[in-house]
């Protein structure tokens, strides 16, 4: 009976690690494939600030508010 014991408690020790070793192996195969694009995030956010200063600028301009409004709806429409 000993001896079946132990048996048992080695085979769920090396199930254990072998769970893991599989987990880990997982979660690198699931890193190496995830593409992480960081960069470009901050490059539309470099555009957002761009897009934000050419509207204040056109707002500071002479033009009507009304005027400028329309054509930004009109930039926004053919963008989309």
């Amino acid at each position: 009976m000993h001896t079946f014991t132990v048996v048992t408690g080695v085979t769920l020790v090396l199930q254990f690690l072998a769970m893991l070793w599989h987990r880990w192996a997982t979660l690198r195969h699931i890193m190496s494939a995830t593409d992480l694009s960081i960069a470009s995030s901050c490059v539309k956010t470099v555009d957002h600030v761009a897009e934000a200063e050419d509207i204040a600028r056109e707002l500071q301009r002479d033009n009507s508010v009304d005027d400028t409004i329309a054509k930004r709806r009109q930039l926004s429409l053919r963008t989309r």
